[in-house]
Parts: C-alpha cells; sequence; structure tokens
C-alpha cells in the first residue's frame, strides 16, 4: 500500500485521501506526483507546457504526459474524477482562466495550492524563503485573494488551509550556517512553524465538485 512520505508529503496524503481513481495533474513537471500516483493504483495524466519537463515526466509515468497549456485544456468536460494544479496559479497569466479550464474537465473535485503573499516584501538583504525569489511567479495569495477568484469561477464549496513551509535555504546561505548543523536548526525552524502561520508559505485548497454529480439525477 502506498504512503505519502519524503519530499511532498502533504501533497500526496492529500491525493491518498481526497484524489479520485482518474486524475490529471496539471503543470506536472518533471511527473514527481504522476509516478507517486501510479503507486497508489490510480490512473493519471499530466501536462505542461514545458516539453523538456514533460520528456522526462513521460519517462516517469508510461508515456501519459503531454504538451498543453493550462487555460486551454485539450480534453472533454468532465474527463477526470480530479485534477491537481501543485503550484501552477501563480505561474499562469491568468489564472482565474487556468482554474476554469481544470473545473470543466473534472468530475470530483480540484485540488491545488499556491505560494501565500510575504508579510516582509523587502528581499534586498537576500534574506528570504526561496519562493520569493522565484521571477515566474506573477502573483502571490491571501485568503481573501483566493475567495475572490473562487467567487469569479462560481464556486461555493471549497476550503482554504496554510500548510508546509519553506525551508529558509537562502537565509541558511546568507547567515552561514555550517552544513552538520543544517539538519538541527532546520528541526527548530519546523518546531516554530507549527506555532505560527508567518512559517507557513503555503495555502491548500480543495474545491469540491460532488454536487454537479448529484444534479445529473
Amino acid at each position: 500500500m502506498a504512503r505519502a512520505r519524503g519530499a511532498g508529503k502533504f501533497k500526496k496524503q492529500r491525493i491518498l485521501e481526497l484524489a479520485g481513481p482518474e486524475i490529471l495533474m496539471v503543470g506536472c513537471g518533471r511527473g514527481k506526483y504522476l509516478e507517486f500516483c501510479h503507486s497508489t493504483g490510480r490512473q493519471a495524466f499530466g501536462i505542461d507546457i514545458s516539453a523538456e519537463l514533460i520528456a522526462e515526466a513521460s519517462k516517469r509515468s508510461g508515456g501519459r504526459a503531454a504538451v498543453a497549456d493550462a487555460s486551454a485544456l485539450p480534453f472533454s468536460d468532465d474527463s477526470f474524477d480530479t485534477v491537481t494544479l501543485w503550484d501552477v496559479l501563480e505561474h499562469v497569466p491568468d489564472d482565474c482562466a487556468a482554474l476554469r479550464e481544470s473545473l470543466r474537465v473534472a468530475r470530483k473535485n480540484i485540488l491545488f495550492s499556491v505560494p501565500t503573499e510575504d508579510s516582509h516584501p523587502d528581499h534586498s538583504a537576500g534574506v528570504t524563503f526561496r519562493t520569493y525569489t522565484d521571477l515566474s511567479h506573477r502573483r502571490y495569495y491571501d485568503e481573501q485573494r483566493l475567495e475572490n477568484l473562487l467567487f469569479m469561477c462560481g464556486e461555493k464549496d471549497y476550503t482554504i488551509e496554510r500548510f508546509d513551509r519553506v525551508r529558509p535555504a537562502l537565509l541558511y546561505k546568507r547567515v552561514g550556517i555550517p552544513r552538520f548543523l543544517l539538519s538541527t536548526f532546520d528541526k527548530l525552524i519546523w518546531l516554530l512553524s507549527t506555532k505560527s502561520d508567518s512559517f507557513k508559505r503555503n495555502f491548500f485548497v480543495e474545491v469540491r465538485l460532488s454536487k454537479r454529480e448529484e444534479s445529473r439525477h
């Protein structure tokens, strides 16, 4: 039986708990989560806009991956039980268009994660979390922005929660913490992060579409 462990444990656990047997992974990257889905017995297909990433994802998933745009998915309505968008919406030109496309092809639910807004936006000193130095990020999120996005997509049945924390690798490098102390320091940061939302750098959202199924009967 597959278990959620290692890198991405939170997302893997949500797949085990919430995803249906047929999954579309939008922005699948190199296919790490595709590989995990297949290990659980689920049928997963991945898309990404990068041909280079899809080449690797295809190898890891037995060819179940293709180049496609998140805002124009090449699938018919209700093609998959679950659609995931792990760290995708912050990259696309129009997050509402991308989310609507995922909602269109999903039967059961949408699972997605996005980075939170930083409460300390000045990163000029270089002491920051790595996620806030990614120049491909077009936006960050707070709960109000997420609620507005879901409202624009016509969705009301959802949950929003904070999770995880991004390992402050740039801080470690800047301060010059010796490698042999990194594990201990990281555990200290982890303990602090369980007490404070300021260390939790991601949102997880499930949008439930079960009512769509009920309306057909």
